[in-house]
């Protein structure tokens, strides 16, 4: 239909029958910038490491659900695991490749670590250029101390389970 008509949809879906196809917004010809043409939701497993090696705990797993809206990526996950090895804390198995851009880092909305987040702290988390991978960082609360990549010093030495959510953007 064209012009002021609206269309109602009382039985079945809504589906383009070809690819390359969405629903324009806020404007008047169908341009890619103003498209909607990308939605999925799902499920993930993100895997919690020190360096390369994994970390996760054999008696709790870890999991995670998405949500792709064009080329932003919102996520929740949950990591269970023991405190053991070296290197940065960091949790691999994102559902999407970040983009390339080095200002679209990811954003973590909330990182929750238990009791072990120092007092006066925060925790933030990026998402690396062209990766998988969710680094987390512990920002202290003296302006004059940098932010530092977690290790397993920052959790002490029993299991712990980290809460994250937040979201990133892809290429495509």
């Amino acid at each position: 239909a064209t012009g002021g008509t609206d269309i109602e949809v009382s039985a079945g879906d809504l589906f383009f029958g070809t690819s390359g196809k969405g629903i324009v917004l806020g404007a008047t010809t169908n341009t890619d910038a103003n498209t909607m043409d990308d939605f999925e939701e799902g499920t993930f497993t993100p895997v919690p490491k020190f360096g390369a090696s994994s970390i996760q705990s054999g008696t709790a797993t870890s999991h995670g659900i998405y949500t792709k809206i064009n080329r932003t990526v919102w996520f929740n996950a949950v990591c269970n695991f023991a405190v053991s090895g070296t290197g940065q804390f960091n949790i691999t198995g994102f559902p999407f490749t970040s983009n390339s851009i080095e200002s679209t880092y990811a954003y973590t909305g909330s990182v929750y670590a238990g009791s072990k987040v120092n007092s006066g702290s925060s925790l933030i988390g990026t998402v690396g250029n062209s990766e998988t991978v969710l680094y987390i960082y512990d920002t202290p609360a003296d302006a004059t101390d940098s932010i530092a990549g977690m290790t397993e010093a920052f959790f002490g030495a029993t299991a712990t389970q980290l809460i994250v959510s937040g979201f990133y953007n892809t290429s495509s």
